[in-house]
């Protein structure tokens, strides 16, 4: 009998036209460590068609993801939806248990890939995550003992304080409990009692850190419903915990980026017209 599955969450992806000038405002912002940034492709002739850069947020993996030419699949996502969050990406043991335990549970895969036998990559369709385009790839390093000399791992810019650490990803859809539930199943997590919020019910999915949240709106006029009725449901904004609230809020408005205030003094938005594309919220550590 195979093995259960350790699934572990790795990293949330933040789409965009070019990733330097992105790279260059979050460490300006967010401070953080490079771990790697492919120039070349990390794949032979870079056939993936993007490229990516990893940065480290105490822990916790913001990735960087543009386009490599104009048969890109990630071109056709920055044109119809423009640049902002993309994806959230699990590593796991037992790969093909996992898979097979997806499509056990109806949920359509698509983007597997395999090499000498073994899956290295693979996605759930977002049609059948309420939005959320879920990549799950192994814990070991595809790379293998090339990964250390890697070129992506190469002058790399000086690592920064990291002021902030992922603490969720949340979601918006038409079903929390629902959605909350399917991901439960998949991630071998607990998924929390709907809870309700100003115009919103809020559920958690907890088990892994940094954990998710699906939001369902309660009111037809507030900003989660006017949110899914423009862009769908999927992936909504990210919460980053930090000690340093008032720096980042000053280093924020230093770049030009607008500040909305939050449902308390601890809380701050980053609104999405920075330059990432993505809406995020900064909330004071306890």
């Amino acid at each position: 009998m195979p093995e259960t599955p350790t699934i572990t969450f790795d990293h949330a992806a933040i789409a965009a036209p070019e990733k330097a000038p992105i790279t260059a405002f979050m460490l300006d912002l967010l401070g953080g460590t490079v771990l790697w940034d492919d120039q070349r492709g990390l794949m032979p002739a870079n056939d993936q068609g993007f490229r990516a850069v990893q940065i480290d947020y105490q822990g916790t993996t913001i990735e960087i993801i543009e386009p490599t030419g104009p048969e890109s699949f990630l071109l056709r996502f920055l044109e119809t939806r423009g640049p902002g969050l993309h994806h959230i990406t699990y590593k796991a043991t037992e790969l093909e248990s996992l898979l097979e335990k997806v499509k056990g549970l109806g949920l359509r895969l698509h983007g597997i890939e395999r090499r000498n036998g073994q899956v290295i990559n693979s996605f759930i369709h977002p049609a059948s995550t309420f939005g959320v385009l879920v990549q799950f790839r192994p814990k070991f390093n595809i790379m293998g003992p090339r990964w250390q000399d890697h070129v992506s791992r190469k002058d790399l810019p000086a690592p920064r304080p990291a002021l902030v650490k992922l603490d969720h990803v949340t979601n918006v859809t038409p079903d929390a409990a629902k959605s909350a539930g399917l991901f439960a199943g998949v991630l071998d997590a607990e998924a929390t009692p709907p809870r309700p919020f100003r115009d919103f019910t809020l559920t958690h999915v907890r088990g892994h850190d940094p954990f998710l949240a699906f939001a369902q709106p309660r009111d037809e006029a507030g900003e989660i419903a006017k949110f899914i009725r423009r862009r769908g449901p999927g992936m909504h904004h990210l919460s980053f915990s930090t000690d340093d609230l008032e720096g980042i809020e000053r280093a924020a408005r230093a770049l030009g980026v607008r500040i909305v205030p939050g449902a308390n003094p601890d809380e701050k938005w980053l609104h999405p017209s920075n330059p990432t594309g993505a809406l995020m919220r900064l909330q004071r550590k306890a």
